[in-house]
């Protein structure tokens, strides 16, 4: 996920009722302060505009509602991406971490855990035939196995790692 996210954002954002999204105008309003406060942010395709920060807050970190109209643009891309790729290499992940101080307690974690989920991973893909499935958007609430992306739940942004094997 990059810049597409704000493919042909401003010309049709129109911000939907925020029903079950409490935190949304909260969220909304640190974006507004906080968007240059990490490179994330603008490789996700934030932009400054209200309209790039609902997107990022509702496709990225599922604090918003989703665009009606973004729908489609994510499912075009999904059929771009075409099937499942099973990665049992964590070299990226770690280069990634290794920038920051912060993050080498995880780094060191996942480290320590990495035959185990390579393990886990290999036999899923075994008995579910994970190889000849379609790729899925990641995102809050589904199956997933890697995500990095920009969290602000803290006073700075960072980096948040979910790994969920279901």
């Amino acid at each position: 996920m990059s810049k597409y996210l704000l493919n042909g954002a401003q010309e049709k954002c129109e911000l939907p009722p925020m029903d079950g999204f409490p935190h949304c105008e909260g969220k909304v309003k640190w974006m507004k302060d906080m968007w240059r406060s990490d490179s994330c942010y603008t490789n996700y395709g934030v932009d400054g505009s209200t309209c790039s920060f609902f997107i990022y807050l509702s496709e990225v970190e599922n604090w918003c509602p989703r665009l009606p109209w973004r729908t489609k643009t994510l499912d075009e891309e999904a059929d771009r991406r075409g099937q499942t790729e099973i990665r049992t290499s964590f070299e990226e992940l770690y280069r990634v971490m290794s920038r920051r101080e912060e993050f080498r307690w995880m780094m060191l974690r996942i480290k320590r855990m990495e035959d185990p989920w390579i393990n886990a991973i290999r036999a899923l893909a075994a008995k579910q035939n994970l190889a000849k499935r379609k790729r899925k958007k990641v995102g809050h609430g589904h199956t997933h196995k890697h995500v990095l992306m920009c969290t602000h739940t803290h006073t700075h942004a960072s980096l948040h790692l979910h790994l969920h094997l279901h």
